[in-house]
């Protein structure tokens, strides 16, 4: 009997532990429910009036504070996701040559906006000229509005400082703007007066006069949009990476920063490049693009600024410039060949090599197999790049001829190790 009696009391109390959670009513509520049966009609009516203020204001206090802190994180997250940094974007580059182009004395006007501004990168805010003006104020201001400065200039925000140029007010400036004259409209000629005579005679007077009754030649121009890895190498894309070079060589003059570089290309060699005993990756990526080897270390070194000022003045981006060098250099290279380097990359192109490559040992097989496909692209090329870089032969060889300058911040442009 005892036996049943306490497994009843077990059974009672795990019911009672089961239940309770889903039991809402507070102690003042379980006092209501319990008086009001016992009251007739009349009775209850009072003591709902008298009773249910209470018991909506015990439940108000008992939720209050999960909405107060429902409502907390919901600002919290809204704020986070409104001022994170953006990441960084396709027109990123875009800007910071457009900042660049600017003279200095403009940063003093943009650059405590671009501060405000929400999701400017910090790679833009960093830039020299652009990062000490956080929190600054103009101080080169229009003559006529120097006394509302000093009145009200605490209260201008960022994104009118452009107003206070002395370039933002014509009517300032010393020197009168020259009136232009509107030209007269030239005479449209209707259908009926254009015959074929009249256009080949205007032909032939425009083809004399600007080109000499040749056409122009495209390959001459600087690419169009953006340069990528497969788009054409033309003469004045080349041209304008040998023009880099003078600014660059200064800048690696800098001992300091030559080794921050250097520092950064021993990193990747031996956390991200995946070197072999038999197959130096490292080296074998150096050789094929070395270019593209020497932007990888800068942007790692977080030192591309000071690269990207080197180049910004002849329109390339910083990737840009480094496809661009890659090409010029195996064009260039292919253009140079000689017969036996030539009949070499048809061969390996036609897999005689790697046939003959089967016969050698296993463990000198993946070396000899390597240093041959490194060689097979540092000369892969196409036809129009190589007629782009034909003009342009003997400016190449003077500019990375000898020893030191076979070498751009130690990548090897034109060296072999």
């Amino acid at each position: 009997m005892n036996k049943i009696k306490t497994k009843i009391s077990t059974y009672i109390f795990g019911l009672g532990v089961f239940l309770a959670p889903n039991l809402s009513y507070s102690m003042q509520e379980f006092d209501f429910l319990t008086k009001i049966n016992s009251f007739d009609d009349k009775e209850k009516v009072e003591f709902v009036k008298n009773n249910i203020e209470a018991i909506n204001k015990q439940r108000y206090l008992k939720t209050i504070g999960n909405i107060i802190d429902e409502t907390n994180d919901d600002i919290i997250n809204e704020y986070a996701n409104r001022e994170k940094r953006l990441p960084p974007s396709i027109d990123e580059e875009k800007l910071i040559i457009q900042i660049k182009s600017m003279p200095p004395y403009m940063y003093q006007y943009i650059g405590p906006y671009l501060h405000e501004t929400v999701g400017i990168s910090e790679k833009i805010l960093n830039m020299p000229g652009i990062k000490e003006t956080k929190g600054t104020f103009p101080t080169r201001i229009s003559p006529h509005l120097k006394d509302f400065v000093k009145q009200y200039g605490q209260f201008l925000s960022p994104r009118l400082y452009f107003v206070l140029m002395p370039e933002a007010w014509p009517s300032q400036n010393k020197t009168p703007v020259e009136k232009i004259e509107p030209q007269k409209q030239k005479r449209i000629f209707t259908s009926t007066e254009i015959n074929d005579d009249l256009i080949i005679e205007a032909n032939k007077h425009f083809y004399d006069a600007y080109f000499n009754d040749k056409k122009l030649d495209t390959k001459q121009l600087r690419t169009i949009g953006k340069i990528t890895k497969s788009s054409p190498l033309t003469t004045g894309d080349a041209q304008a990476f040998l023009d880099t070079m003078t600014e660059l060589r200064k800048l690696e003059s800098n001992k300091k920063y030559k080794d921050k570089i250097y520092n950064a290309k021993k990193n990747i060699k031996h956390n991200f490049d995946g070197n072999t005993t038999n197959v130096p990756t490292s080296t074998l990526r150096d050789m094929i693009n070395p270019c593209q080897r020497l932007v990888s270390a800068v942007k790692f070194s977080g030192e591309e600024n000071k690269f990207e000022l080197a180049i910004a003045k002849k329109g390339f981006t910083i990737d840009e410039w480094a496809y661009t060098c890659d090409k010029t250099i195996k064009a260039h290279r292919l253009a140079q060949a000689y017969p036996a380097v030539i009949s070499f990359l048809r061969g390996y192109k036609k897999g005689y090599y790697q046939k003959i490559n089967l016969l050698q040992a296993p463990s000198i097989r993946e070396t000899i197999d390597a240093a041959q496909r490194m060689y097979f692209e540092m000369h892969q090329s196409t036809v129009d790049d190589v007629i782009a870089v034909r003009k342009l032969k003997q400016q190449i060889s003077k500019e990375f001829v000898g020893k030191d300058n076979e070498y751009l911040f130690t990548f090897p442009i034109t060296a072999i190790y």
